[in-house]
């Protein structure tokens, strides 16, 4: 059994035996089952049942399957549980005795310089959001996405979730002392704000999730206007012919109204079936919020100041205990962290050097937080 067919499995295992079910694991990759009457409502099972997760499932046994109707089962006796959790995480947090060395090593300005200001232990805390998204088109996919990021500084933290999760699943062997309470960073971001942040982050991250599906789609949807045009280019020089050997007695004005005629035809039907096939590839991604997680935890912070010719900017970064490494500032054009960042002039935006490349029409570098519509010297 793989590692996801395992890991769904043991979840199954876990909430059936929550709700008061009685569970017996069968490798490789099966349990049996026997539900109390209120489960087996939700469920919709027997009394006594067999499931099977993986491609290889044993005989007399229920698929169940992320493709399947078992989502919404699993999720109806899940109600609004496992939606939301706030935790505190007691991460050592170490003394760093070269803090500006740190800073050197873990921001990296092209064209602009830092001055560093402290570093200071602190406290932050981290919104950890997954999202379930469908792709809909002429075929369909759908996946779950992850965005973390550090309230406190506004920093892009995805690659740091797997380590949230090892330390609050280490945490919880050892003490079942959670908290409930919503951190107090969170309460200083406003839903819209964080609405606006997400609409603007998830599409470029969606799109990397599906690069694969996008590119097979855009292969398919290429093959098939290629046919089209052909099929149709055929016909307008096969019209052309016949028009030319038919009418071939008549003036030349006649002729040439009758194929101007016929080849408009031709390019109506051909026009109406590029419609057809652009609304057949025509891609619809459905976002829906999954679960968010909020982790408060110690972070050493830095303060540092970012100067850009004559004017200098503020800017908060954290050094993370458990990744032991600073994190990157969000770049204000994609959302998304970089290796390295190019400061605007104008406003002393910190994006990505993709962000502030030339324009392909006039060649000239431009900020693409300042200008995200168009070029401001080809406006």
């Amino acid at each position: 059994m793989n590692q996801p067919s395992a890991v769904f499995r043991d979840f199954v295992a876990r909430l059936i035996s929550a709700e008061g079910a009685d569970v017996e694991l069968i490798e490789p990759c099966a349990l049996e089952f026997i539900a109390p009457p209120a489960l087996q409502q939700s469920l919709r099972v027997p009394e006594f049942g067999r499931l099977g997760f993986g491609p290889d499932t044993p005989l007399d046994s229920e698929r169940v399957s992320f493709e399947s109707d078992w989502i919404q089962r699993l999720g109806d006796v899940l109600g609004d549980r496992g939606r939301t959790s706030c935790r505190v995480l007691q991460a050592e947090l170490p003394p760093l005795a070269h803090p500006e060395r740190v800073l050197q090593h873990g921001l990296v300005l092209q064209n602009a310089v830092n001055q560093f200001v402290s570093a200071t232990a602190s406290w932050t805390s981290y919104l950890v959001c997954s999202f379930r998204f469908e792709a809909f088109s002429d075929e369909k996919r759908d996946g779950i996405v992850k965005m973390a990021i550090n309230l406190g500084t506004s920093s892009p933290v995805e690659e740091s979730i797997a380590a949230f999760e090892a330390a609050l699943a280490a945490e919880d062997n050892m003490s079942r002392d959670r908290t409930r309470q919503r951190p107090a960073l969170l309460e200083s971001w406003s839903q819209g704000r964080l609405d606006r942040l997400f609409r603007a982050a998830l599409p470029g991250r969606i799109r990397r999730h599906l690069s694969q599906f996008l590119t097979g789609l855009e292969r398919r949807l290429d093959r098939d206007s290629a046919r089209l045009f052909d099929y149709y280019d055929g016909l307008r020089k096969e019209s052309s012919k016949k028009t030319r050997k038919q009418q071939s007695g008549q003036d030349v004005e006649t002729r040439a109204a009758l194929e101007q005629s016929r080849i408009a035809a031709i390019d109506r039907e051909y026009n109406a079936k590029v419609q057809d096939l652009e609304q057949k590839y025509a891609l619809k991604i459905d976002i829906q919020p999954s679960q968010t997680l909020a982790v408060t935890m110690p972070v050493r912070r830095f303060e540092l100041i970012v100067k850009r010719r004559k004017k200098e900017r503020r800017l908060l970064l954290d050094w993370n205990p458990l990744m032991r490494k600073l994190e990157r500032p969000m770049c204000e054009y994609t959302y998304e962290d970089a290796s390295s960042y190019v400061v605007c002039d104008d406003a002393l935006h910190i994006i990505s050097p993709e962000s502030h490349s030339a324009c392909k029409a006039c060649g000239r570098a431009y900020c693409r937080a300042c200008h995200r519509s168009r070029c401001p010297r080809c406006r």
